[in-house]
Parts: C-alpha cells; sequence; structure tokens
C-alpha cells in the first residue's frame, strides 16, 4: 500500500535542465527503437536498449534513465495489446522537448530529514526536505510549475478476527448502514451529498467560463 506527497517549487533553470534531459532520453529511445524497426523490421527489447543508453552520457541518473525506458516500453505494451482488437491503433512515436523525472532505489538518499536525489556523477542533487525517506521520487511540470511526488510505502493494519458478521448496505442518504445481529448503526450522508452537489456545480461553472476562453492562454488557466 502506498501513499503519496506532493512539494510545489517554482520553475528554475536547473529543474528545466533535468525535464530537458530526461525529454531527450525519451525521444533517443523512440528514434532508437523506431530506426531499427524501419531497417530490422523488429523491436529491440527493453535490455537490449539498456545496454545501448548505458553507453550514451547522460546527466542523469542510471536509474532514472531505466525509469524514463520503462516508461516508454510500458506505452509501447500498451500498443500492443490495443493493436489486437484495433488495427487502426497507433504506436508511441512522441519525442517530448520535456519529460518527467524518476529517482528509484539506489539515486535516493536520505539523512536527518534531507531527501537527496542523484543526477549521476558530477552533478549537484536536488535535496527535499522529508521525515521518511520515500520509495521513489517523481518531477513533472503541471501549470508553470514544478511537483516532486514523493511515494511512500505504508503498512496496512492488521486485520482482526473478532468470529462475528457484518453485513454494510452503501447508499447515498445513508453512506452505511451496518448491522452485526444484535445492534444497527446508520451514518447520514446529507451534508456530504450537500457538498459533493456544490463541487459539481462549481465545477461546471468554471468549466463554462473556460469554454469561451482559447485553450491554454492566460484567461483560460485563471
Amino acid at each position: 500500500m502506498y501513499t503519496t506527497k506532493k512539494l510545489k517549487y517554482n520553475k528554475t533553470p536547473e529543474l528545466d535542465t533535468l525535464a530537458h534531459e530526461s525529454g531527450r532520453v525519451y525521444s533517443k529511445v523512440v528514434s532508437l527503437l523506431w530506426k531499427v524497426k524501419r531497417k530490422k523490421g523488429f523491436w529491440l527489447s527493453q535490455g537490449a536498449v539498456q545496454k545501448y543508453m548505458r553507453l550514451r552520457g547522460h546527466n542523469l541518473h542510471s536509474q532514472t534513465v531505466q525509469a524514463i525506458i520503462q516508461s516508454y516500453f510500458d506505452s509501447l505494451k500498451s500498443y500492443f495489446r490495443a493493436v489486437k482488437s484495433n488495427p487502426d491503433a497507433k504506436p508511441p512515436t512522441r519525442t517530448p522537448h520535456f519529460y518527467k523525472v524518476r529517482w528509484i532505489q539506489n539515486g535516493i538518499t536520505f539523512k536527518g530529514g534531507v531527501i537527496r536525489l542523484s543526477n549521476g556523477k558530477g552533478n549537484a542533487p536536488i535535496t527535499l526536505r522529508s521525515d521518511v525517506k520515500p520509495a521513489y521520487v517523481e518531477m513533472y511540470f503541471q501549470r508553470g510549475s514544478y511537483y516532486f511526488s514523493l511515494v511512500y510505502k505504508v503498512h496496512s493494519p492488521p486485520k482482526h478476527e473478532t468470529g462475528k458478521a457484518v453485513a454494510i448496505d452503501m447508499g447515498e442518504i445513508h453512506p452505511i448502514v451496518s448491522h452485526d445481529g444484535e445492534q444497527t448503526i446508520i451514518y447520514n450522508g446529507r451534508a456530504l451529498r450537500a457538498i459533493k452537489q456544490y463541487i459539481n456545480k462549481f465545477k461546471a461553472y468554471i468549466q463554462s467560463k473556460m469554454d469561451r476562453c482559447i485553450k491554454r492562454s492566460k484567461h483560460w488557466y485563471r
């Protein structure tokens, strides 16, 4: 079981460089696979691509490069599944200028409440504050800012067997009605439904305003 914590950072040349380097690696993976496919008629394996990319210099941690390669092959596997039922499905060919950056395992060090994200030999690491070492960290760009998603592994609470069975009926007005043979507990959800209706109404209002603006313009983001 995992939980995620997000940290927002302003756009900086350092973070831009990382995202651009990640995009360069992803684009190289795409061009390499398609070059071999066009000339030789087969798809390179993920292992072959990883061996090839190790020989090239990248300003990223080696495991970050592996994560980028894995990301493309995940998309490629989805294409192979889709093309079985849809012959018109198109494989992933986009070569982004910027791309998300992921740090895993040895690319992450934690000491004294500080996370250091390695960017390869000779490059300064990214430092973040945290109480616990995350399982992995992912950086992405959204609406003018960079976000770091810190993913933590949490342990599920142990289940206690009491020998009793409880029946639960889910509903909207009464989200939970439980009965264990002796006692019935009813949770009223009218207030929650009112909040949900307000949220949906407000979303519709915002969407109507956005529909009048040019997509991705300053007014559209506002």
